[in-house]
């Protein structure tokens, strides 16, 4: 094909040589009729003809594709080089030949991880939502179904951009088209696996997505050179769906633990001896004695406990993730909410809270190394 391309500004160019070279030598030698005025239509050609030249030269860059387009059709592909597009019945079509990569929905910092209902704010982009299965009694929260954001890869390059802009028309479009298809079959594919299923089998999900959509474009004259899920976010929505197990168990528990105090002072005043009602401490002074913190560095060591991650915690300890998650929530909610109380020996709240130290343990050994505890 290269060689036809070569052969065809060949053909151009020696036409436009000949024809200038002619017109040339005729308007040199040309004497005009006498009677008549003097004008040189040989010379008129040859201008013509040298602007013709200039306007029909183009220069297709070492890093670009090009393709000729005659009347509106593509007929032909020019590769790097300099060539001759007829005009004005011709024009020339550049993009560029390098790899594109193009990631969706659009840049991190772009993505409005809202809900479906809400209005994208100016600039930002709508995430692609996923629904996974789960079951919701589950005690693992990444087993349950929930709804993640996910982001794609693609990276390909044109090949035959006669046969792209015929069947495709522009890259915006086949950016569209691709997306679409990216996030169909992501979709069907991580619709069927729960969170950590999907997670440990990215890749499984990336070949379905890149044998896809090669066939899909297959025609479009592009080659796909990478296609793959590059991250499964837990967007807000899920970061709630996380919560709202051990928060709803709290908010019980509290009800259950205050009304108990409340009970326990009644009947302990009831027989006089309301100075063991002192004996009751509030949440907050059981955290702070449990931890030997005082309120902002425990507060801190809430902060440092999610940087490091609950599942990595619980992992360390060798219990539930959901314990950690209910201790932790519960000590916010104490922290916030000094007025709760509880009677020692209750259960429940109470009980939660004992699981702090091992977490501080837990979080020197994971920060600092190996250590006996």
């Amino acid at each position: 094909m290269k060689t036809k391309l070569e052969l065809w500004d060949g053909v151009f160019i020696m036409f436009f040589i000949v024809a200038i070279i002619i017109t040339g030598a005729y308007a040199n030698y040309y004497i005009p009729q006498k009677g008549y005025l003097f004008f040189n239509w040989a010379l008129v050609i040859n201008a013509f003809l040298v602007l013709l030249l200039l306007l029909s030269f183009k220069v297709v860059r070492p890093n670009e594709i090009g393709a000729v387009i005659f009347f509106g059709r593509p007929t032909r592909n020019v590769g790097p080089g300099p060539h001759i597009v007829f005009w004005p019945i011709c024009s020339l079509i550049k993009q560029t030949a390098l790899v594109i990569q193009q990631q969706f929905p659009g840049p991190t910092e772009d993505i409005f991880d809202g809900l479906d209902s809400e209005a994208v704010p100016l600039g930002k982009v709508r995430a692609i939502h996923v629904t996974h299965i789960g079951v919701n009694s589950s005690d693992d929260p990444l087993t349950r179904s929930m709804t993640t954001s996910i982001l794609l890869v693609c990276s390909f390059c044109l090949t035959d951009l006669a046969r792209f802009l015929t069947i495709v028309g522009s890259l915006d479009e086949a950016k569209r088209q691709i997306r679409d298809m990216m996030v169909r079959t992501a979709s069907n594919e991580l619709a069927n696996r729960n969170v950590r299923e999907a997670m440990t089998k990215k890749e499984d999900v990336s070949n379905a997505i890149r044998l896809a959509l090669k066939d899909f474009v297959s025609d479009w004259g592009i080659t796909i050179r990478d296609a793959y899920l590059e991250k499964i976010i837990i967007s807000k929505t899920l970061s709630q769906s996380l919560k709202e197990v051990p928060i709803s168990e709290l908010n019980a528990q509290v009800k259950v633990i205050q009304s108990e105090a409340t009970r326990k002072s009644i009947e302990l005043i009831a027989r006089g001896e309301a100075t063991k009602v002192s004996m009751m401490g509030t949440a907050e002074a059981k955290i702070l004695k449990l931890t030997g913190l005082a309120k902002a560095d425990a507060e801190k060591f809430m902060l440092e406990a999610r940087a490091v991650g609950y599942k990595r915690i619980a992992s360390e300890l060798g219990v539930k993730e959901g314990e950690v998650i209910l201790a932790m929530e519960t000590m916010k909610e104490a922290l916030q909410n000094a007025k709760y109380s509880f009677v020692s020996g209750s259960g429940g709240l109470a009980d939660s809270l004992n699981i702090l130290p091992a977490i501080q343990q837990a979080m020197d050994h994971i920060k600092t190394g190996p250590k006996k505890y």
